[in-house]
Order: C-alpha cells, then structure tokens, then sequence
C-alpha cells in the first residue's frame, strides 16, 4: 500500500467517524429540544447520579450505560429515528442460500435493507415514528430482543 493509498484510508476513516458522531448527536439534541419532558427527565437523572458522587468526570461509557438508564434509552431512540447510516447496510447470503417469507435467495446474493426502515419495524410498537425512549424501558423480555435485533 503507497502512502498516498494509507492516507486516504486514515482520512476516510475519521471523516466519516466525524460525520456519524455529528449526525448522532444533532438527532439526539433534536429530538431532546422537541420533547422537553423527556430532556428535564433526563437532565433529572444526570444530577441525581451526579449529586449521589456516582459519576466521574468526564463520565466514562460504562457509566453512561449502567448508571443512566434513560440516557442510553434517550440515546437508542434518537438513533433509531435518525440512523447515522443512510445508506443500505449489505451482507452477502451465505452458502446454503436464504429463504425469506417462502422467497428463496441465491447464495452469494448481495442483500440489504435501509436502517431507516428497519428501524420502523412493527416490532417497535404501533408508534414507531413517534419518539418515545419509554419503549426501551418498558417493553418485556422478548420485545426488548426484538427491537435490540434492529438496533
């Protein structure tokens, strides 16, 4: 690989990384700014667990995920609505072939779905496009496995 070719690769990797953080967050704040119920719960939780000495500063990932329940389900619902990927996530049929709601596909078929339907699955409820980060609280066992398999 010249260096031309590894510079390229380095800058395509960040810049994209960029762009899909950006995207992230700008759903999230959004979606925050439109639901005000929803931001003062969650600013709520963030200065509970931050008055209770339970974060650190900066607060770490592993934090963010098991001392803040709703900011996780805050964050999952954002990115469910608005998927930084816009584009079809591919995968190629395995060797045995595929078969889909009695439709048979060849092996080695390049197959792939848009996150943004996906993620309006009946699986999420009968207001999948409603932003509701209830859902991830709320739902039973087996629900949760669904939607977390679209997620």
């Amino acid at each position: 690989m010249t260096l031309r070719d590894m510079v390229l690769h380095v800058s395509t990797n960040i810049f994209a990384g960029v762009d899909t953080t950006s995207i992230a967050l700008r759903a999230i704040v959004y979606y925050l700014c439109r639901h005000p119920k929803c931001m003062d719960r969650l600013v709520t939780e963030i200065d509970t667990a931050d008055k209770e000495g339970e974060l650190s500063h900066p607060i770490s990932y592993k934090e963010a995920t098991t001392i803040l329940p709703y900011l996780g389900t805050v964050i999952k619902e954002a990115m469910r609505l608005h998927p930084s990927v816009g584009m079809l996530l591919e995968r190629q049929v395995p060797a045995e072939g595929l078969f889909i709601e009695g439709y048979q596909i060849p092996a080695g078929t390049i197959v792939g779905i848009n996150p943004w339907v996906t993620n309006r699955s009946p699986a999420f409820g009968t207001d999948p496009d409603d932003f509701n980060p209830d859902r991830w609280l709320s739902a039973d066992e087996e629900r949760l496995k669904q939607m977390d398999n679209f997620w």
